[in-house]
């Protein structure tokens, strides 16, 4: 291996170069690359999965967000934070990464509820859980859960949301007639 590498200036390094067998495993580009047995069945698959050096990595980088202050608002702390949790979630949503991304995004729900708490010491734990985020659709609609991530950020510092008008006003439907019969000229208004 290193007669086909020393042409093109690469070299090997001794300490991190290895044989293994596919059953036990191998971390490579922060990937975890292991064959398993699918749940269930007898067939044994290879699947990869974020290594737990880089879910430790990520952990420590928002974790090193949420302690820089407490004087910014809430929206700019999720802010910081998604910029990291989206570039990373990226590079792995091609393994079978769902139970990390879900272990992750509890990660950071708590973290950011002892934020919070931190932010606002002075209030009860139960008025402080899910201040500020309101969990939409991609339609802008509200729903009644709290979510950190994706969410919405209310308040002064929230951002507008477009109002579509409602396609059904009240009384009136799709296709039907303003009015059912036209008035003569000698009828009395209805109205």
């Amino acid at each position: 291996m290193a007669e086909v590498l020393s042409p093109m200036g690469l070299r090997l390094s001794e300490e991190k170069t290895g044989v293994v067998h596919l059953d036990e495993g191998f971390t490579f580009l922060g990937f975890r690359i292991q064959r398993q047995r699918q749940q269930g069945r007898g067939k044994r698959y290879v699947y990869t999965w974020p290594s737990d050096k880089a879910l430790t990595s990520v952990k420590h980088k928002v974790k090193a967000i949420a302690q820089q202050t407490t004087n910014v608002s809430l929206g700019t702390l999720l802010r910081r934070i998604n910029l990291v949790l989206r570039g990373w979630t990226a590079y792995f949503q091609h393994g079978v990464s769902s139970h990390t991304f879900h272990d992750l995004s509890h990660y950071v729900w708590w973290l950011i509820g002892r934020w919070l708490r931190k932010k606002h010491r002075h209030a009860s734990r139960g008025s402080t859980y899910g201040v500020g985020i309101k969990s939409t659709d991609g339609c802008g609609q509200t729903h009644g859960e709290r979510a950190a991530l994706p969410g919405r950020i209310q308040g002064s510092h929230s951002l507008p949301v477009p109002r579509r008008e409602n396609p059904h006003p009240v009384g009136r439907v799709r296709g039907a007639p303003t009015r059912l019969t036209p008035r003569s000229s000698g009828e009395p208004d209805a109205r």
